[in-house]
């Protein structure tokens, strides 16, 4: 029975188990590796529509019929035509529609994506959504706990002030990617994670105000934010003051948060 199972699995993971509008078993490991999933229909095998890429047998050209995952950039891509690079060329034939999960590879004048797992058969679309949406909040889940695993505080609070580390003429780090530190004053409103017993009342929080990409989706902060603040001590050699830092996207949550925070801080994951 185990083998029988084991071989199930692997034949649903490897893309070619007609699900029969089945749940695929262990796919969330799948869904989060896919930056593509997408139903669609060869219109051409062995062919490719991007210039840089020569046509070859694993090379199908696809007609993205529903978007189900994609990045926010590629919203537009209903209706649109693909080249998808296939595992096994040969695996599907013109006409034959089937669930895509991809990762990007190529984007110019088209988009190119390498197919990591293939469904034929029957897919219930809204089921599908409904594990994308699981997998993808249980992924978010697992980078927010990575990120307070690291913190060496973790509190609510409210800030006070920001201002400049240095004149606009000076800078830290003398390169391109300079974040141009800011330091923003926080009141602390609770400790969630760290000695509250010896955590300041306030603390000094350096942050990247630069928009390089390098720091784009770094956190900024205003006069009067509130919110969940997972505090490192990254980059302090480089300050020279004391301190914390919050340059991850995720070191600043919404205190709508504070009951997942508070769960993962107390489950240790």
């Amino acid at each position: 029975m185990r083998v029988a199972t084991a071989l199930l699995t692997a034949l649903v993971l490897g893309g070619m188990y007609p699900l029969a509008g089945q749940p695929i078993p262990g796919d969330t490991d799948l869904i989060q590796r896919s930056g593509f999933i997408f139903r669609g229909t060869v219109q051409k095998s062995g062919a490719s529509n991007v210039k840089s890429l020569a046509a070859s047998p694993s090379t199908d050209i696809v007609r993205v019929d529903e978007i189900l995952k994609v990045p926010k950039e590629f919203l537009s891509l209903a209706g649109r035509e693909v080249t998808v690079q296939m595992r096994s060329a040969g695996s599907l034939k013109e006409g034959q529609q089937a669930v895509f999960y991809a990762i990007g590879w190529l984007y110019g004048d088209n988009l190119a994506v390498k197919e990591i797992g293939i469904v034929t058969g029957q897919v219930d679309s809204q089921s599908l959504r409904s594990r994308i949406g699981a997998a993808e909040r249980l992924a978010s889940e697992e980078a927010l706990s990575a990120r307070i695993s690291t913190a060496a505080l973790v509190i609510s609070g409210r800030v006070v002030s920001v201002r400049p580390l240095v004149s606009q003429r000076e800078s830290l780090r003398h390169s391109e990617h300079d974040p141009e530190f800011w330091q923003a004053d926080v009141d602390v409103l609770t400790v969630e994670k760290g000695q509250s017993a010896n955590a300041p009342r306030r603390v000094a929080v350096f942050f990247a105000h630069s928009k390089d990409e390098r720091w784009l989706l770094s956190p900024k902060f205003s006069r009067g934010q509130t919110g969940i603040f997972l505090l490192h001590t990254e980059e302090l050699q480089t300050i020279k003051r004391p301190g914390y830092t919050a340059l991850n996207r995720l070191d600043f949550q919404p205190l709508s948060e504070t009951g997942t925070v508070r769960r993962l801080i107390g489950s240790g994951r």
